[in-house]
């Protein structure tokens, strides 16, 4: 099945960018990143930053712009049956040159 990922999540002037692959089947029913409770993404980001993250996603989005973090999915849709990245198939891949291209403040990419 094909699964079609999220737009970016970047505010002004990002200085890091946190990649992931392509969002699982929570995530994407939510249409939220790491939208899956058993996900620890904003558990760790939370010890990161030494700030909780909020309890609603768009206070989380808020909440990563705010410290100056991007996030973003090295793919733009992908076949995948489950949400395992194994299961990846016919990839198309989302323009990171571009984003960065047109943030010059970012320093640093992350994966995840």
């Amino acid at each position: 099945m094909k699964k079609q990922g999220l737009q970016p999540i970047i505010g002004n002037n990002p200085r890091i960018l946190i990649l992931g692959s392509l969002p699982g089947d929570e995530s994407l029913r939510r249409q939220e990143y790491y939208g899956n409770p058993r996900n620890m993404f904003w558990d760790v980001m939370s010890g990161i930053l030494g700030e909780k993250a909020p309890a609603q996603y768009p206070q989380k989005t808020e909440y990563l712009k705010n410290h100056g973090i991007a996030l973003w999915d090295v793919l733009q849709a992908a076949e995948r049956e489950g949400s395992l990245d194994a299961n990846i198939r016919n990839e198309e891949f989302n323009n990171i040159e571009r984003l960065v291209a047109e943030n010059p403040s970012i320093e640093v990419i992350a994966t995840n």
